[in-house]
C-alpha cells in the first residue's frame, strides 16, 4: 500500500473517508484524491470505524486504486456478505424456536431484514426484542437447541439478558426485555405493536423506531453525546434511514413532535444534522432548525480537529458513564465490556463453555 509522503492528521483522514462514503462528488481535485492517499491509515481508520465493508463498491474502477488496497476491501466487502447469509439463517432458526411474533430484530439485525436493505453493514451479534414475560422461556428453549450462555455476568435488572452462544454461528445473540436503560423513551409494547415486515416475514422495528433506537443507543446510552464523538458506522445508519423509501412516506413532523414530547429531540435531531454534514444525508425542516443540536454538531467538528480528539473523547466517555452508574446506585454494567470478548469467540465459531 501507498503512503503519501506529506503529513496530514487523523481528522483529513477522517474527513476523506466521510467524503467517499457520501457518494457524493469528491472535493477538489478527486484523481489527487486518491493518488496523493495514504492508503495504510485510510485503511485503519476504515477498520477502527467499522466501515471497511462498504468500502470495495465506492472506489473507481480505475488504475488509480493500488492492487492490494482493492483486494482488501474486496475481501472484507466479500466475507461481511457471505457472513451475512449466515445471520440471516441464524434469525430464521431463532424464529422456529421462539415464533414468530415473538421477536423483533433490532439494531443490525433490522438491517440484515430489511426488505430494501442497502449497503454492506458490519454486525457484530443479534439483537432481539422479546415480551418481557416470555425472556426466561425464550432463553431456556434456545439452550435446548443447543444454545449456551457465554461466560459472563449481567445485572438481573438489566434491560437484556446475557449472550447466547451456539457452536457453528457467526455470531452471538442477546434477547432483549427493552432497548435501553431508559425503557419510558421506547416502550416494548410499543415497538411490537407497529413492528413491520422484513425478508422471510420476520419483523423489525419501524423505520421511526429503528431512527430513535439508534440515536438513544450511540448518544445516550454510549455517552457519544457527552463526549462529542461522531460514530461513522451509526451515521451511516441514520443516513440510510433519511434516504430510504421508507423515509419518503414518514411524516417527519409527527417524528419531531414524538421525539420532543420523549425528550429525545435534541439528540436526535444532532444525529440527523451530523448525517447530513458529513455524510450528505436527507435532512429534514423540522430537525435543521434545532439550534442546540447545530452548536453539537460544530463541537463535535471542532473536536475531531484536535490532535488529542481520541483520548479526550475516551475520557469524556468514560466520566459520563462514571457519572450514571453512580446515578444507577453504583451498580457496574460488565456487559458491555465482556460481551466482546463472548462475541469475538462465536465469531471465530470456538466452542462455547
Amino acid at each position: 500500500m501507498n503512503q503519501a509522503s506529506s503529513r496530514r492528521s487523523k481528522a483529513d483522514y477522517w474527513r476523506d473517508l466521510c467524503d467517499l462514503l457520501s457518494g457524493r462528488e469528491l472535493p477538489g481535485d478527486a484523481f489527487k484524491f486518491y493518488t496523493d492517499q495514504d492508503w495504510l491509515s485510510f485503511v485503519a481508520l476504515s477498520n477502527t470505524e467499522l466501515v471497511s465493508a462498504e468500502i470495495a463498491s465506492l472506489l473507481p474502477v480505475s488504475d488509480i486504486i493500488p492492487d492490494d488496497v482493492r483486494t482488501y476491501f474486496q475481501a472484507a466487502s466479500d466475507a461481511n456478505h457471505e457472513r451475512h447469509n449466515s445471520l440471516v439463517r441464524q434469525c430464521m432458526e431463532m424464529t422456529d424456536i421462539c415464533g414468530r411474533n415473538n421477536l423483533v430484530f433490532l439494531k443490525g439485525a433490522s438491517w440484515l431484514l430489511d426488505k430494501q436493505r442497502s449497503g454492506n453493514r458490519l454486525m457484530n451479534d443479534i439483537d432481539v426484542l422479546v415480551p418481557k414475560e416470555l425472556e426466561q422461556t425464550m432463553t431456556e428453549a434456545l439452550i435446548g437447541q443447543g444454545y449456551k450462555i457465554l461466560d459472563f455476568v449481567v445485572p438481573s435488572d438489566h434491560h437484556h439478558g446475557p449472550a447466547l452462544g451456539k457452536a457453528g454461528h457467526s455470531a452471538a445473540t442477546e434477547l432483549h426485555t427493552d432497548i435501553s436503560f431508559w425503557p419510558k423513551l421506547l416502550p416494548n409494547e410499543v415497538i411490537f405493536k407497529e413492528a413491520v415486515e422484513g425478508i422471510e416475514g420476520l419483523k423489525i422495528p419501524s423505520l421511526e423506531h429503528r431512527l430513535i433506537h439508534n440515536v438513544i443507543h450511540g448518544q445516550k446510552q454510549n455517552c457519544d453525546w457527552w463526549a462529542g464523538r461522531i460514530n461513522l458506522k451509526d451515521m451511516l445508519d441514520v443516513k440510510r434511514f433519511m434516504s430510504g423509501q421508507a423515509a419518503q412516506t414518514t411524516d417527519w413532523d409527527a417524528v419531531a413532535q414524538r421525539a420532543k414530547a420523549a425528550g429525545t429531540f435534541v439528540i436526535l435531531a444532532s444525529a440527523i444534522q451530523s448525517a447530513h454534514t458529513y455524510l450528505g444525508a436527507d435532512l429534514s425542516a423540522n430537525f435543521a432548525k434545532s439550534a442546540i443540536a447545530n452548536l453539537h454538531v460544530k463541537r463535535c467538528q471542532f473536536q475531531k480537529t484536535l490532535p488529542f480528539s481520541d483520548g479526550l473523547e475516551a475520557f469524556m466517555t468514560r466520566m459520563a458513564r462514571e457519572l450514571r452508574w453512580k446515578r444507577q446506585g453504583g451498580r457496574i454494567i460488565i456487559s458491555a465490556y465482556h460481551s466482546r470478548i463472548a462475541r469475538m469467540r462465536a465469531a471465530r465459531n470456538e466452542p462455547v463453555n
